[in-house]
């Protein structure tokens, strides 16, 4: 068996594991990055959009800066979002805008693929070790360490090891912290659109009377990308929609305010 020493052991390649390991590593650590998957981009077609998308906030977008992976997003692929209107399901509504606190931006929308392939370099060029794909198959402790077995018979040692492998963590399951999940009662169902009308850079947001939570966050261009966070059986309904069905609902959802919607 081959063995790694290391000040810390991140444990999980996605977006916090691939942020916070170059971070580290350039505090002088001596840092590794460990998943299950390889810790890589894969090529995207740039005509379609990433169904997964970050509201990334300003104190986040001054920690990518401070890693040198906020320039490497390509301009084109972010929208800032310059104001924000919540409608309440008793029918307040919620109004506020960069301006008015004198920010360039609430928040910048970019997709996650353009995220990983702006921290995947990052990683490489910090010096971080990185061992991938490897299957996680033990977790030791020692009073001053802790020692992660990964698949081909590697051993790495570690003063810290970071869990940063997502809601069903590993990690966590083998330090002993046992989480029991308990369900919502609704299913976030995700999709990209081209509006009809301009969206200015506003993000709108309804919390509706059947309990549920529909979010429209804007996109580059006349597009819109949407979280509709539904009762379990409306989210059945939606997903059983075709394309033209489902686009039509989620305008009237939203009161047309971006006029008709297209998949």
């Amino acid at each position: 068996m081959t063995s790694t020493r290391c000040d810390v052991l991140v444990a999980g390649g996605g977006l916090v594991g691939l942020s916070l390991a170059p971070a580290l590593a350039r505090t002088g650590l001596s840092v590794a990055l460990a998943d299950r998957a390889p810790v890589d981009t894969v090529p995207a077609d740039p005509a379609t959009i990433d169904s997964r998308v970050y509201a990334i906030s300003p104190g986040s977008v001054a920690f990518l800066a401070a890693q040198r992976a906020w320039s490497g997003l390509p301009a084109d692929r972010m929208q800032p979002v310059e104001s924000m209107r919540v409608e309440g399901d008793r029918g307040a509504v919620l109004e506020f805008s960069a301006h008015d606190v004198g920010v360039r931006a609430l928040a910048w929308i970019v997709e996650e693929r353009e995220i990983r392939a702006a921290l995947v370099p990052r990683v490489r060029d910090e010096g971080v070790v990185v061992l991938a794909p490897r299957r996680f198959e033990s977790l030791a402790f020692a009073p001053d360490s802790a020692s992660l077995v990964l698949a081909g018979e590697v051993r790495v040692e570690a003063r810290l090891v970071v869990g940063a492998d997502g809601v069903r963590s590993w990690v966590r399951e083998a330090a002993g912290m046992h989480a029991v999940p308990r369900p919502y009662g609704q299913t976030a169902v995700v999709a990209n659109f081209a509006c009809e009308r301009p969206h200015r850079g506003c993000a709108r947001q309804w919390f509706r009377k059947d309990g549920g939570i529909l979010a429209w966050l804007p996109l580059p261009g006349r597009r819109v990308s949407i979280v509709w966070s539904a009762p379990a059986a409306l989210a059945a309904e939606l997903m059983s929609l075709d394309h033209v069905a489902f686009a039509a609902r989620v305008a009237a959802a939203g009161e047309h305010a971006l006029g008709g919607f297209e998949v």
